[in-house]
């Protein structure tokens, strides 16, 4: 009888455990409807650039840097017309200053929120209003009105302004847009905070509206609250992708161009992340000094095809127009004589002989000390 009832428990235990594993595994392949957004060039954007009675042409870079001209680029226009606050969330003080002295200029404005990495002694005894979600969701409620859409990044992150504002220039800020990297985690589906997250005007409404409270305690991970927090708002994380199927918002460094890597992380990717689009918005930059690396191979390195001016001599004044100002900057008559003229440079530049003096007294001076 022992036997029988060892044996039965056995094979329920067995069937029940099988049942469970292909649940799960049913459960990992179903695909999970989420917002999904695909740029496509040459069709929102451009209809949208239309739809203005904007016009562009192609300028070298050896007009633009060498030329007589002044030029209003496409970059400027999106600037002025789009406005992005950056909100970095620094653990670091070295990256946030890379940040200020890099891609962080070309926003709109930018603020930051420091967060305490350190290990606590007590880690179960926690105040909840200490958290950094508690604190991100205060800043959002305190937006002002003149931002339109508002980007949070870790601070090694490096972020493409320009290419953001390409991607929701055709969009209407006042409807609820949570764009990034969507990732799965306790059935919960949010945006990844290292791969940076945006919201609108209209998501930064609704949070304003609601209570920051949240029953989840977890340390620094403000964007499984955030997207928690949003859903019970109805509004969910959208992922978005260029025409050709990559990753936009990219959660890697961009050394996966060369070695493929392990993509086994606490989190589960909603939809795989493919490098890297040359419309891309976001990636991890490691550190300030790849930070400075990266902005002066975007936006200080030109590659010259075409063009002759920069070989050019610079333009200078003829001889008489330099001694006539100098004249006129001193209050002086044109027609002094040369002594005079002599004179008047030696007020402001001490003569080779006056200069040995000085500099001997100053050495007896030091001696006397």
């Amino acid at each position: 009888m022992l036997t029988f009832s060892t044996n039965f428990i056995f094979i329920v235990g067995f069937i029940s455990g099988s049942f469970i594993s292909l649940f799960i595994q049913i459960g990992h392949n179903i695909s999970i409807s989420e917002p999904y957004l695909k740029s496509q060039k040459n069709n929102e954007y451009e209809n949208w650039f239309r739809s203005k009675q904007y016009n562009r042409k192609h300028v070298s870079f050896d007009l633009t840097r060498y030329g007589t001209k002044t030029y209003y680029s496409e970059a400027e226009l999106l600037f002025n017309s789009i406005s992005v606050l950056c909100l970095v969330i620094v653990s670091k003080d070295s990256n946030w200053k890379a940040i200020q002295n890099t891609w962080g200029k070309r926003c709109n404005g930018i603020d930051s929120i420091k967060i305490n990495k350190k290990k606590e002694i007590f880690p179960w005894k926690r105040n909840n209003e200490d958290k950094l979600w508690i604190t991100l969701c205060e800043v959002f409620k305190k937006v002002e009105r003149k931002y339109n859409w508002v980007l949070v990044v870790n601070d090694d992150t490096f972020a493409i302004i320009e290419n953001l504002r390409y991607h929701v220039a055709y969009r209407n800020s006042s409807e609820q847009y949570y764009i990034g990297y969507p990732v799965k985690f306790w059935s919960i589906v949010y945006n990844l905070g290292r791969a940076g997250y945006l919201l609108s005007r209209g998501v930064l409404e609704a949070i304003q509206k609601s209570d920051c409270n949240s029953k989840i305690l977890l340390r620094n991970r403000e964007d499984f609250i955030l997207g928690n927090h949003l859903s019970t708002l109805n509004i969910s994380a959208m992922y978005i992708e260029d025409e050709k199927g990559l990753s936009l918002f990219y959660p890697y460094n961009l050394n996966r161009l060369l070695f493929h890597a392990d993509n086994s992380y606490k989190f589960e990717p909603v939809y795989e992340s493919r490098c890297c689009s040359k419309y891309i918005i976001t990636f991890n930059a490691i550190d300030a000094e790849k930070m400075y690396k990266y902005y002066y191979m975007l936006y200080t390195l030109q590659v010259f095809y075409s063009g002759n001016l920069g070989n050019r001599q610079a333009a200078k004044p003829p001889d008489h127009e330099v001694w006539q100002k100098f004249l006129r900057d001193q209050n002086l008559p044109l027609n002094i004589s040369n002594e005079k003229y002599y004179d008047a440079w030696e007020d402001l530049i001490d003569s080779p002989d006056s200069f040995g003096r000085s500099m001997k007294r100053e050495d007896y001076s030091d001696n006397d000390d």
